[in-house]
């Protein structure tokens, strides 16, 4: 006799793998979504095919009570990690943007105290130089480059080990300047943020020092800043409250909650859908850039433990891949992805 439980398939995508009712209507429930993205960002995202010069760089951090200042690189092209020249400053929980062939360092936590210095480094000739210093003192900060502006946007932060900030500074590429913005509606840290068409998106983070009676410990708060209007405006909060990273693919943004899973946010729908979870048990303190379709992230603890992970996300079919692991582990480092041509 055949015992055989015949297979379900999904009309909307082709699926026929679903054993069960349950599981196919748990899988329709985000089908129609997902499809339409696919095919959205399939057009809209280039494959990078010429990735000769392109190099992530991996900054600071933190490793075992020790604040780094080391820095490595992945050649994307040869699929390997090299050493690159050391910061000026030792630093953890700070930021890092690639702006063409330069990249920025800015704010953290030094050996004793927040910095707001910052520095830059040309990695046509491998020299690091400082560059003005931001008018606050902050660490564990987003940092988001947006060129449609040349300018480079700092946003929230720790202040003195008790305190987060709300503040919004603005750094001028052309003219090494800093100016204030309007500060975020909730003060925040270990925030995720990006850009999508010219406008900052902020999410989750720690708020533990909030007005709230509970002193809740996570956020889930999003705001989104305007820079023509120098406004903030909240929009829909994030399902799981708590620490995340955010970048930007195409007509989405992709938010990575720190311990947890994957959330597509859809800035046009103000809404948001789960997708895979984390590739490692426990991942937090870890650091993601975008390129193309795909999501670099490396590095931070698992388990509480250091770590050298090195970890792609295809945004596209939804799964990872284990890359090579960095050279050093470390927590709370800052990345970004530089052209060095």
């Amino acid at each position: 006799m055949d015992t055989t439980t015949a297979l379900l398939k999904c009309d909307v995508c082709g699926d026929s793998s679903f054993p069960s009712r349950n599981k196919l209507f748990r899988h329709l429930k985000d089908c129609a979504v997902n499809l339409a993205f696919h095919t959205v960002n399939t057009v809209l995202v280039e494959t990078l095919t010429d990735v000769t010069n392109v190099y992530y760089y991996v900054t600071g951090g933190r490793l075992r009570g020790r604040t780094l200042g080391s820095v490595e690189r992945y050649s994307l092209h040869r699929k390997c990690w090299e050493a690159a020249p050391s910061m000026q400053e030792n630093r953890g929980s700070h930021g890092a943007v690639g702006v063409g062939n330069q990249l920025f360092i800015l704010g953290g936590g030094g050996f004793r105290s927040n910095l707001a210095t910052c520095e830059r480094l040309d990695v046509t000739n491998d020299k690091w130089t400082a560059i003005a210093p931001m008018t606050t003192y902050r660490h564990a900060l987003a940092v988001v480059h947006v060129p449609e502006l040349k300018s480079i946007y700092c946003i929230g932060g720790w202040v003195n080990g008790s305190k987060c900030s709300p503040v919004l500074e603005k750094y001028d590429v052309d003219n090494n300047s800093w100016t204030t913005c309007t500060p975020m509606d909730v003060p925040r840290r270990l925030l995720g943020a990006t850009a999508f068409e010219s406008k900052l998106y902020v999410f989750g983070g720690n708020a533990d020092d909030h007005e709230d009676k509970d002193k809740k410990w996570y956020t889930d708060a999003v705001e989104s800043y305007n820079a023509s209007t120098n406004a903030w405006t909240r929009l829909a909060p994030l399902p799981t409250p708590g620490p995340c990273s955010a970048v930007t693919v195409g007509a989405f943004i992709f938010v990575f909650l720190h311990g947890k899973s994957v959330l597509r946010y859809d800035p046009a729908a103000d809404t948001f859908t789960t997708l895979a979870p984390l590739p490692l048990a426990e991942w937090f303190c870890f650091d993601a850039k975008a390129l193309g379709h795909t999501v670099y992230v490396n590095g931070g603890i698992t388990k509480g433990v250091w770590s050298k992970a090195f970890y792609l996300y295809d945004t596209l079919a939804n799964t990872w891949t284990e890359l090579p692991s960095m050279q050093t582990a470390r927590r709370r480092c800052a990345a970004a992805l530089v052209h060095a041509a």
